[in-house]
């Protein structure tokens, strides 16, 4: 084995491992640029002086939590409700506040708000907004692992000025924040909340819901009457 570094295209690696029988594949890197796995497939190589700097990602230890796996499910619902509006980015993620010994996740693409409280595990530091982090980053994890093997074990975030690092075990996975304001959500919560509904059949809601979505779009809001 030798020592080295080399750039490869992720989709074709990705598909070349998938289809490949073995459980150990041997790359070879030849003077022209090429990439030869298992001796039989060649696939060009870029260079690695073009490759992003990373070191950036492993700087991000200012301010760290970790969070049980059976809390992410709340931190996956929440950002269902961010904004997949490019033109507005600051509504595409999610933004994470850390207050008396609990993590807020907040997300909203101005129509719909979610918010969702998760205890902090004991080895965590820093308070106060920690940052507006890509919805996507949640959504790929819950791809990466399954909702099954997330409930288990522990997450940790860690955060720097510009990024974020999620990791687990071995996996490290950084994104850049978002930049920008997140909107005043406590001005959207109310304090007090004068109709109740309780009793209601879930599965009659859910059904209700649905034949109602076929009719209206997404932009357009059900009314909800009390009687």
């Amino acid at each position: 084995t030798t020592l080295g570094r080399v750039v490869v295209p992720a989709a074709v690696w990705k598909d070349l491992v998938g289809a490949s029988t073995r459980s150990v594949s041997t790359l070879k890197v030849e003077t022209d640029g090429e990439v030869t796995i298992d001796e039989r497939t060649m696939v060009h190589a870029f260079k690695t002086e073009d490759y992003p700097k990373v070191d950036q990602f492993y700087k991000v230890n200012d301010r760290r939590f970790g969070m049980a796996g059976r809390h992410l499910d709340g931190v996956l619902a929440t950002s269902v409700a961010a904004s997949t509006d490019d033109p507005r980015p600051v509504l595409t993620g999610v933004f994470v506040d850390v207050e008396d010994g609990k993590v807020r996740w907040v997300a909203t693409d101005s129509y719909r708000l979610a918010v969702c409280d998760t205890d902090l595990k004991d080895d965590s530091n820093g308070e106060g907004p920690f940052g507006l982090v890509p919805a996507r980053l949640f959504k790929l994890w819950k791809q990466l692992w399954g909702a099954k093997k997330l409930a288990e074990g522990t997450q940790t975030f860690m955060f720097g000025f510009q990024y974020a690092m999620l990791a687990r075990g071995n996996w490290l996975y950084g994104v850049r924040l978002i930049e920008g304001t997140f909107p005043n959500y406590r001005q959207l919560v109310p304090k007090q909340y004068p109709n109740v509904l309780a009793g209601v059949d879930c599965e009659e809601a859910l059904l209700a819901l649905k034949v109602l979505g076929v009719i209206a779009e997404d932009h357009i809001p059900i009314r909800l009457n009390l009687a």
